[in-house]
């Protein structure tokens, strides 16, 4: 079973959807514990002090990734490769703050006879 929920640290009261991703049946009862609530720490990202490197200011993981290109690579490769991924730098994330989203391309999961879980991401 999945559920997640966010509360105030004054919430006494959490309402919840809970998915059951078995094929089984469950049958809560009243009462029944279905998990803890665990306090999380928020966290601020101002612009100001925001030290994560961007695309332009840091090509550093280009180096790091040539850096481990097999030996039996020719140095001609090597130079393409650098080149394509300094022209495409854009289309690489550096840290998990600068992934995006976008609504130009969709996509379908076939699940067959069966319904789809929908997950919070982790």
């Amino acid at each position: 079973m999945y559920s997640w929920s966010l509360a105030t640290p004054r919430s006494h009261n959490v309402p919840t959807q809970v998915v059951n991703s078995s094929n089984r049946s469950i049958r809560l009862r009243e009462g029944e514990t279905l998990g803890e609530i665990q306090v999380m720490e928020a966290l601020v990202v101002s612009e100001e002090n925001n030290s994560l490197p961007s695309m332009g200011e840091s090509q550093e993981w280009i180096q790091q990734l040539m850096d481990k290109v097999h030996e039996s690579v020719t140095t001609e490769e090597k130079q393409k490769l650098e080149e394509i991924l300094k022209a495409h730098s854009d289309c690489f994330s550096l840290h998990e703050y600068d992934l995006g989203r976008t609504a130009v391309v969709k996509h379908q999961i076939d699940t067959g006879s069966s319904r789809p879980v929908k997950q919070m991401l982790r």
